[in-house]
């Protein structure tokens, strides 16, 4: 359904505006740059043929993936995009110890792992106890809204 709406909106709304980025990030004084329906449907549809040209082939329906990163716009493009594709999305809290996420992701049969930045010491943690997860970067904002 979510989707759906948004591509209704980008359709009917051309100018309606879904939200704003900082234009310098460093520099939140700076102008912001405004994201259409019509900007993140597409944005949307450029993540989803990314996740399909890159994801491993699923072992069951409705494969699980997590995506962890900075807090910017790819976590809701890559939300509507793993439903587009009817992926299942984990989002594990930052907030939420190693073992914990380690637990997450084995419990949900993760096969993905995607991150939007280097990884750091804990990420390495997460993903060398699960030995039998895909890791892989994903394109920054820029590569799917510009």
């Amino acid at each position: 359904l979510l989707v759906t709406l948004i591509d209704q909106y980008a359709a009917t709304e051309l100018s309606s505006v879904w939200g704003a980025i900082a234009s310098n990030e460093n520099d939140l004084s700076q102008e912001f740059k405004d994201i259409t329906y019509q900007k993140f449907a597409n944005a949307i549809s450029l993540a989803a043929t990314w996740l399909q040209d890159h994801l491993p082939l699923p072992t069951c329906d409705f494969q699980t993936i997590t995506y962890v990163g900075p807090k910017d716009v790819r976590y809701p493009i890559i939300a509507v995009a793993a439903a587009k594709l009817k992926k299942k999305l984990l989002l594990p809290s930052p907030f939420a110890s190693t073992s914990a996420q380690v637990y997450l992701i084995g419990a949900s049969k993760c096969e993905v792992y995607l991150h939007g930045g280097p990884l750091d010491s804990e990420t390495r943690g997460i993903l060398s106890a699960n030995n039998n997860i895909d890791f892989m970067q994903i394109p920054s904002p820029s590569n799917f809204l510009w």
